[in-house]
């Protein structure tokens, strides 16, 4: 007689469509869930409430949920543990590690276990988290999921390790071995039972427990060996067996080595129980503590802790908590309490105090140290470390001042460190109860100077007489010490960053170069400085008896400016300066429009009596003429210019003589009035919510044309373009019953010009006391606006930058001519100089001075007079009774 045991395994899977016909689901109940306390635009929806399936299968449980648009949704979870007050997250069950996963979207979410196991039979419940206060919600009442055992008469390939119960052919007794658990989660530092029944149809000579992946242990590997003689299990182990056929493996003091799968055999005298089929797995897992909720404060920190264990069972046990070191009073699974740095939490099994959790520590504020100490230098390898306990695990991150986290590690490396890395950094220090920040720590990385940049200024030419800077900088650590030196010439010229040269003369030209030195090293650059005479060539004097005549070739807009004459004669004082000067204004070409619109005329607002040849240029181009009226019709769409023959190098400003805008319409009406028009012009319609024509506007008599095309295209054209048509222009069209009216933006027009000669205003405009306030205006006409500088005769540098230059509290050192100078991206021009007198108070002193001067030397003379009676020799008395004709060139 043969006695056979059949065992199968069987594979499902549970989507989240209502497959009756094989599964168990109980749809016709939907439950929604609502908080009392929140609005009814909060709500959830299970369906179905209750599954049921086979151990192996895969499951979706799926919850629809809503609330108000206004929160921001921040978080979702399934959850069987930790109740509404503190709900565990699936994904961090240890139980569920690597099987879950969630599917949210459009508020519907779905769980998914796979490899469902007979101890995943609970009560689901999905929650979800807004930004709103109180904004949280538990869907009730959840799904309940159960677990049928398969059939043998239901085969399928898949999923043998979840086996069925083990059958025997028409139920006749045979040889079995059937698991009490397929799984069993204990706490680390317990005691626990696996179990089995068995069944023989000959009589069992041997039976014992044993570990497959302890093969290694054997004598012979394919002969398991009982579990009694394994030395990891040495006093830890024993085995009951009862007369019915059950035996009972009790493991105590577990570990978590012991984490295993347990196997049961028995041999007859020509038979061995050697089934391939699963035996009870031991999941074995220590104590943790997790924190529900947690609050960091400056002093300390004010937490509640969990005892956590990935065993359900452990939830039932009673609980011990130990800080530092000192037994609490408390046998709950939860603590709460008040927690200082240093403070030190662990928990365990009542009865098991040996096997306590790991501690948790609340963090000292981080310490940071630099390797090394002392200087640093660039390129060199520099590591910074950051500390908090000795014996708490935390997760450090390092950042620099005012930037994001660099490193997320203990130390922070720079093996080749840079100029760039100086700066203050600090770390921080987090585990479970909350996160210190250290202070902060300056690096100062030292490097030699880089290659010094020099500048000179002005930066433009440098003639005899004015003031010259130059300035040395280098990027170094520490600063830089500078020395200027003269090529060919071996001392120094002068130190410092800036050196100054007054009343520079030719001689100073040549190389100078700055040397930018600290203690890390030195680096040089070198100028070439060139000085010019201002009037270099240009100058020829002619003078006879009574006549002097300056000349003054290549004439340039710098020479602007007040001319004096002075002569001296050998007599003491004999020394004569004429006034008020000759006033020498150097105009640039311009292009004007003709009188007759039609053509461009090369003007000089400086009369030139010997009839100069023009040169025209048409977009760059040389053109024929020589006259100064350009010689051939004009283009909208071109450019001129033009300049004296002979001094090509100073031509006029480029000019156009019209511009054209245009645009495209379409209408789906009959068309009845189209035209352009300025809304920034409405003062001058009739109607300010009608538009009229432009054409129709006094501002552009003459100067505008319009055209259209048959394909909707129009153009308008404005001639002789002024800087008053600077604006946005629109084009509107009217039919029977339509009107376009659009607020969109048009086409802006700018209209550009170099700024005209500008005009200095003084204030107050009588005379100046000494110690009063004196301010100079400038203004000039221009497109763009002008950007103004004011300078001071003889100075290079400028006195000061704006329309407005203000002297307060005068000085007779602040007398002497001033002018402004007007600039913007067309063009500059040159105020005339504008003379400031010395102080009344100052001259009615020198006024008196002279007198008494005058008294003192006629007094010797007349009583010369007196006592020799002699004719006396006329003198020339200086700065009074000469008169000195000019001529004005």
């Amino acid at each position: 007689m043969y006695f056979l045991s059949l065992t199968c395994s069987i594979v499902s899977r549970v989507a989240q469509t209502h497959e009756t016909s094989s599964y168990e689901f109980n749809s016709s109940s939907e439950w929604i869930s609502r908080l009392p306390s929140l609005s009814n635009n909060w709500g959830a929806t299970y369906s179905p409430t209750e599954i049921c399936v086979l151990e192996g299968s895969t499951v979706d449980m799926s919850c629809t949920y809503t609330y108000p648009s206004r929160p921001t949704l921040q978080n979702t979870i399934w959850f069987i543990e930790g109740g509404d007050y503190a709900p565990v997250d699936l994904r961090t069950d240890p139980d569920y590690m690597g099987r879950v996963e969630y599917h949210c979207h459009d508020r519907v979410c779905t769980l998914r276990i796979r490899d469902v196991r007979q101890r995943d039979s609970a009560v689901y419940k999905f929650r979800f988290l807004t930004n709103q206060p109180g904004g949280r919600y538990t869907a009730e009442p959840g799904v309940t999921l159960s677990l049928s055992s398969s059939s043998p008469v239901e085969p399928a390939p898949r999923h043998e390790g979840f086996p069925s119960p083990s059958v025997c052919v028409y139920d006749q007794y045979c040889n079995t071995v059937t698991y009490t658990d397929r799984s069993i989660c204990a706490t680390k530092g317990s005691s626990l039972n696996i179990s089995c029944s068995y069944t023989s149809v000959k009589f069992i000579t041997s039976k014992f427990w044993f570990r497959s992946d302890r093969r290694h242990q054997w004598q012979n590997p394919s002969q398991p060996e009982d579990l009694r003689k394994d030395s990891q299990y040495s006093g830890r182990v024993q085995v009951s067996h009862t007369e019915t056929g059950r035996s009972t493996l009790t493991i105590t003091d577990l570990r978590e080595t012991d984490s295993a799968q347990y196997h049961f055999t028995f041999r007859t005298r020509d038979f061995e129980w050697t089934s391939s089929l699963p035996g009870t797995t031991l999941t074995v897992t220590g104590l943790r503590v997790q924190v529900i909720r947690l609050t960091v404060l400056e002093s300390h920190t004010e937490a509640e802790l969990e005892c956590h264990s990935s065993c359900r069972s452990a939830a039932r046990l009673s609980y011990v908590w130990f800080k530092n070191g000192e037994k609490i009073t408390k046998e709950a699974n939860s603590y709460k309490d008040q927690f200082y740095p240093g403070d030190v939490v662990s928990c365990a099994l009542k009865g098991h105090e040996d096997y306590s959790s790991p501690s948790v520590y609340a963090l000292k504020v981080p310490s940071v140290s630099a390797s090394p100490q002392s200087e640093i230098m660039e390129g060199g390898s520099v590591t910074l470390t950051c500390s908090s306990d000795s014996n708490s695990a935390a997760n450090y991150t390092w950042y620099k001042k005012n930037q994001t986290e660099i490193n997320k590690e203990p130390q922070l490396v720079f093996r080749s460190i840079q100029s760039s890395d100086s700066g203050q950094y600090y770390c921080t220090a987090e585990n479970e109860l909350g996160r210190r920040t250290s202070e902060d720590v300056f690096i100062n990385v030292e490097y030699p100077p880089k290659v010094p940049s020099v500048s000179v200024s002005p930066s433009a030419e440098i003639v005899e007489g004015s003031s010259v800077t130059l300035t040395c900088s280098s990027d170094s650590n520490p600063a830089a010490n500078y020395t200027w030196y003269k090529e060919n010439e071996d001392s120094p010229k002068a130190s410092g960053q800036i050196f100054t040269i007054t009343d520079i003369r030719h001689e100073h030209s040549g190389n100078y170069s700055c040397e930018a030195k600290n203690t890390r090293g030195r680096q040089n650059s070198t100028l070439c400085l060139f000085v010019i005479a201002v009037f270099a060539g240009r100058l020829q004097f002619s003078r006879d008896e009574n006549n002097c005549s300056l000349r003054i070739t290549d004439v340039r807009q710098s020479d602007s400016d007040v001319y004096y004459f002075r002569f001296i004669t050998n007599h003491q004082g004999g020394r004569y300066t004429g006034e008020p000067g000759v006033t020498l204004t150097v105009k640039a070409l311009q292009i004007n429009r003709f009188p007759s619109r039609t053509q461009f005329t090369c003007h000089s607002s400086c009369g030139r009596p010997d009839h100069p040849s023009y040169i025209w240029y048409k977009n760059g181009q040389k053109t024929q003429g020589q006259t100064s009226l350009y010689p051939d019709k004009l283009s909208p769409t071109d450019s001129y210019t033009c300049a004296v023959k002979g001094r090509e190098d100073f031509p006029s400003f480029s000019v156009c003589s019209s511009v054209n805008i245009s645009c495209t319409y379409t209408s789906v009406g009959f068309i009845t009035s189209k035209f352009w028009f300025r809304s920034d012009r409405r003062h001058q319609w009739q109607n300010p919510s009608q538009p009229e024509d432009l054409s129709k506007d006094s501002q552009y008599s003459g100067r505008v044309q319009v055209s259209h095309t048959e394909t909707g295209r129009s153009t308008l054209t404005i001639t002789d373009l002024r800087e008053t048509d600077s604006a946005q222009y629109h084009f509107t069209f009217r039919t029977r019953d339509f009107e376009w009216t659009s607020s969109l933006p048009g086409t802006t027009l700018t209209v550009t010009d170099p700024p005209k000669v500008p005009s200095v205003s003084v204030s107050p405009s009588a005379e100046i006391v000494e110690c009063s306030s004196v301010t100079l205006t400038c203004s000039s006409d221009s497109n763009p606006a002008a950007n103004y500088t004011w300078y001071k005769k003889n100075e290079d540098s400028p006195k000061a930058s704006g329309q407005i230059f203000t002297i307060t509290d005068f000085r007779p050192e602040h007398s002497g001519n001033y002018y402004c100078e007007a600039q913007n991206t067309i063009g500059r021009q040159r105020s005339k100089s504008y003379f400031i007198g010395q102080p009344d108070k100052l001259v009615e002193m020198m006024n008196i001075v002279k007198f008494v001067l005058v008294v003192l030397m006629l007094v010797p003379l007349f009583i010369v007079s007196l006592s020799t009676r002699k004719k006396e020799t006329s003198s020339l008395k200086p700065d009074q009774n000469e008169h000195v004709e000019m001529t004005e060139m």
